[in-house]
C-alpha cells in the first residue's frame, strides 16, 4: 500500500509540475522550427501552407523533397516578398489554431 501512495504522490507532483503543465503542445507546428517535409506530411498543414503560399508546393525543391529538411523561415532569405514576416506569423496562427483542434 505504501509503495503504491509513493507512486501516486510522483505521478500527482509531475502531472502538476508547472514545467509539465506550462510545456507547449509538442505537435504545434512553427514556421521558424518545423521541417517542410513533416508540415506537407500532416494533410491540415498541407492545406495551411497551400492557402498562404501556394507558389511552394509548385517549386521543383518542394515536388523532389530537396526542401524537406528546411523551415518556412529560412525560405525568407531567398524570397522575402514571399516569406515575409506578417506571413510566417499568420502562417503560426493557422498552425496555432491546428494544435487547438
Amino acid at each position: 500500500m505504501r509503495n503504491y501512495t509513493i507512486i501516486a504522490a510522483v505521478a500527482l507532483a509531475v502531472v502538476t509540475s508547472p514545467v509539465v503543465a506550462n510545456r507547449p503542445n509538442e505537435t504545434q507546428y512553427l514556421s521558424a522550427k518545423t521541417p517542410i517535409g513533416r508540415l506537407l506530411a500532416d494533410p491540415e498543414a498541407r492545406a495551411a501552407i497551400n492557402k498562404r503560399f501556394p507558389v511552394l508546393l509548385q517549386s521543383k525543391a518542394v515536388k523532389s523533397g530537396m526542401a524537406d529538411r528546411m523551415t518556412l523561415r529560412s525560405l525568407q532569405r531567398f524570397k522575402p516578398n514571399i516569406f515575409s514576416d506578417a506571413s510566417l506569423a499568420a502562417i503560426d496562427a493557422d498552425f496555432a489554431q491546428l494544435a487547438n483542434n
